[in-house]
Order: structure tokens, then C-alpha cells, then sequence
């Protein structure tokens, strides 16, 4: 039986390089999709493949909402996203405290030179 947790994540092709934000229900999953470029897309077309950054969510309802948010920033505030672990841009109804996991996977991917 597959086990959902949903889940917000970012992608980089590589240091410097295009982000692209996602939602997905079985991360290991979504992020084999993404590295063997099986669905056509944003993540195909640029060569978006390297995981840099996710927050797991209790429920998919709140991790669409936290995809929203995210995706509405600019690249320089999604690179201090992920810098901070996801707190600085938090919107607090998106997710109550306690109740969500963030990991940085290697942001030095993100940010040498931080631009926006």
C-alpha cells in the first residue's frame, strides 16, 4: 500500500540555475519522474533535476497552499527559504507550528551569488 505525505519541494538544474517548485504525495516517487525527464514539462525542458530543498506536510490541502505561497515569491526569496529551513516566509495558515518537517538538501546549489 502506498503511503501518502504530502509534500513541498524545490528542484535546481544546477548552481545558479532555474527553480521550479512542486507538490507531490510520494516525494522518492515525483523526484525519480523529475531525474529520468518520464513527464513532459518545465522540469524536461530546462533540466531540472537536482532536489535542493522540501517541507513535509500533514495534509495535501496544506501543502498545495504552502506550493502557492512559494511559488509566488521571487527566486531570492525562495533561496532564503530554503536557506532558513522555510520560517521566513511561512504563511502561518498554511501550517500550524510543530506540524511540518523542512529539510535543506544542499543549498549551495541555490545561492553562490544570490541573485534574484
Amino acid at each position: 500500500m502506498r503511503v501518502i505525505r504530502p509534500t513541498v519541494y524545490i528542484l535546481a538544474s544546477r548552481r545558479n540555475g532555474t527553480l521550479y517548485v512542486g507538490v507531490t504525495g510520494d516525494l522518492a516517487s515525483r523526484i525519480s519522474i523529475h531525474q529520468q525527464d518520464l513527464a513532459d514539462g518545465f522540469t524536461h525542458r530546462y533540466g531540472v533535476h537536482m532536489l535542493v530543498y522540501y517541507e513535509h506536510f500533514e495534509a495535501m490541502v496544506e501543502a498545495i497552499a504552502r506550493e502557492k505561497t512559494l511559488k509566488k515569491l521571487s527566486r531570492t526569496a525562495k533561496i532564503q527559504c530554503s536557506k532558513n529551513g522555510g520560517d521566513r516566509v511561512r504563511d502561518p495558515q498554511t501550517a500550524a507550528p510543530g506540524r511540518v518537517s523542512k529539510h535543506v538538501v544542499d543549498v549551495r546549489l541555490l545561492c553562490h551569488g544570490d541573485r534574484g
